[in-house]
């Protein structure tokens, strides 16, 4: 009985083994056949991509030979060039110019950049020039082909002066011989106005301003070894409308190879506004203010813009002519010309808003009277300092606000404006 278990269990074995040994032989069928599977498929990702590279490359080979015949085509077409250009000078012996280069054209590119609006990347430089805030009247931005700025402004302008006028003599500081007067006069100037300008060309543009004007002076008056002490108010009162100006305002160039900007100005003032020859004097006082000069003028200037990112450098230096007139009981009346100079710089502080500063003189030449100058008019000196914010409040409406503070004897005390600048695009 031992012996025959011992036959199974040996049989039984090597069945198991033989099994093992089948299956082993079968695994190895199997990873044989997958490998040549996988390999199959390597070659034919190959040969695939052989082919594309072989049809790029024919199609490079193509284009190279287009280009040749391309590059030999121009090189026969300049030579022609070349020939006619030659002839041209010669027969009307004057610069005829040839073909630039790319790194010519890229050199004149830059070299003709101009200078951008305060706040802007040089590479949005346009031929405009850039806005200074609220400061520059004359020759600021225009206001381009087509488009029409309608400009509702308000001013107001404050004046103060103590006079003392003497009728007799002072034999010691405490004694009084004659009438001594000590007048105070403050005077107050409220103008609205509505200025229109419309573009012509993209550097030319004509101008229109028509101003009303409010006026009031008080005078607080005390006579010295009178026998009344009290002081005396009077006032005086004066409305209507201004004198209406008419302007026109031409960019000379376009602001290349770090060149300013200047423009031209030409302004024409008329004598619409009440003349002050022509208001009604009681016992040597105006019963009424005037609201205009009474005498036509002629103002040509000069304006000069250079940005210089941040900052915009701004300048002005103009003429004033006035033309005399003549009057009822006064004669021929020259007001005398003048001479005005402002400079300032101008911030840009974000992309909506900016901030100027700067400081204007005008010399007024003195008043003459059939032909001789007046003996109590004086060349007169006025000189302020001048500060301005601009914002923008939207693509077409500006708000602007300017303060002006009297810095010479002849100067008002305080001079403010706002304006609200509207563009409409007619074209």
């Amino acid at each position: 009985m031992p012996l025959v278990s011992m036959d199974y269990e040996c049989i039984a074995r090597r069945c198991l083994a033989a099994v093992c040994a089948a299956l082993l032989a079968m695994s190895a069928v199997g990873d044989a056949a997958a490998q040549a599977a996988d390999a199959d498929a390597l070659l034919d990702a190959l040969q695939e991509q052989a082919a594309r590279l072989s049809e790029q490359e024919n199609k490079l080979a193509k284009q190279e030979k287009e280009m040749e015949a391309e590059r030999r085509t121009f090189e026969q077409e300049k030579l022609e060039f070349e020939k006619l250009r030659t002839q041209a000078i010669s027969i009307t012996g004057r610069p005829v110019p040839g073909i630039a280069s790319p790194a010519q054209k890229q050199a004149t590119s830059a070299n003709n950049t101009v200078p951008g609006e305060v706040g802007v990347d040089k590479k949005e430089a346009k031929d405009k020039p850039p806005e200074v805030a609220a400061i520059i009247e004359e020759g600021g931005v225009l206001a381009g082909k087509g488009k029409l700025v309608i400009t509702p402004a308000l001013e107001y302008d404050r004046s103060s002066a103590t006079s003392v006028e003497i009728n007799g003599l002072s034999i010691i500081p405490a004694v009084n011989i004659g009438s001594f007067d000590v007048s105070k006069v403050d005077r107050d100037l409220i103008s609205p106005s509505i200025d229109f300008r419309y573009g012509l060309t993209n550097r030319f543009e004509i101008e229109a301003k028509v101003p009303y004007v409010w006026r009031r002076d008080a005078t607080l008056e005390r006579p010295l070894a009178a026998p009344s002490e009290a002081d005396t108010l009077s006032t005086v009162n004066g409305h209507d409308i201004g004198d209406i100006e008419f302007g026109a305002h031409y960019q000379l160039n376009s602001g290349h190879n770090n060149w300013p900007y200047f423009i031209g100005n030409l302004r024409f003032k008329t004598a619409t506004g009440t003349s002050p020859f022509d208001v009604p004097i009681v016992g040597g006082r105006e019963t009424r203010l005037p609201t205009g000069s009474g005498f036509y003028a002629v103002q040509p200037s000069v304006t000069a813009i250079y940005p210089s990112d941040p900052l915009v450098y701004y300048g002005n230096i103009g003429y004033l002519r006035q033309f005399s007139r003549s009057f009822a009981n006064y004669g021929n009346i020259d007001p005398g010309d003048a001479i005005s100079a402002s400079m300032g710089m101008s911030l840009s502080l974000n992309d909506k808003s900016s901030f100027s500063a700067g400081y204007s003189h005008t010399m007024v030449m003195r008043t003459l009277e059939n032909g001789a100058p007046l003996a109590d008019s004086t060349t007169l000196q006025i000189g302020t300092l001048d500060f301005g914010y601009s914002y923008n409040w939207s693509d077409s409406v500006t708000l602007n606000f300017m303060v002006s503070a009297g810095v010479t004897r002849d100067a008002p005390d305080v001079r403010l404006i706002f304006s609200m600048p509207m563009t409409f695009d007619l074209l």
